[in-house]
């Protein structure tokens, strides 16, 4: 069984770490000032970058995944809040509507 287990984690070493493409083609706020668009979407590509990384949803993808739409949900921010605030809490939203999907399509 420990031989096995070693085998196993020697062979995980050689292949290196999965590889994650994201790619979001249309990211739709309302309410916030447009000369905040791109430091929102700098926080927001930051903090699901640290999210992934951190996190297991890529392994419940091992063949890829090409998802056309992704609803996040509805978040209640208000319009005064910072660019890194923004960014950020959509960014988490996004992450666990993945997580939420991946553990779906596990069961």
């Amino acid at each position: 069984m420990r031989r096995e287990r070693r085998a196993a984690n020697l062979l995980r070493l050689r292949q290196g770490p999965p590889h994650v493409e994201v790619a979001v083609d249309e990211f739709v706020l309302h309410g916030f000032p447009a000369s905040a668009r791109h430091a929102i979407g700098e926080a927001f590509g930051r903090e699901l970058e640290r999210l992934l990384a951190a996190g297991d949803v890529r392994s419940a993808f091992p063949r890829g995944a090409d998802l056309p739409a992704l609803d996040a949900g509805r978040l209640s921010i208000a319009p005064s809040a910072r660019a890194e605030t923004v960014g950020t809490r959509v960014a988490r939203a996004v992450y666990a509507s993945l997580a939420a999907g991946s553990k779906e399509k596990r069961a």
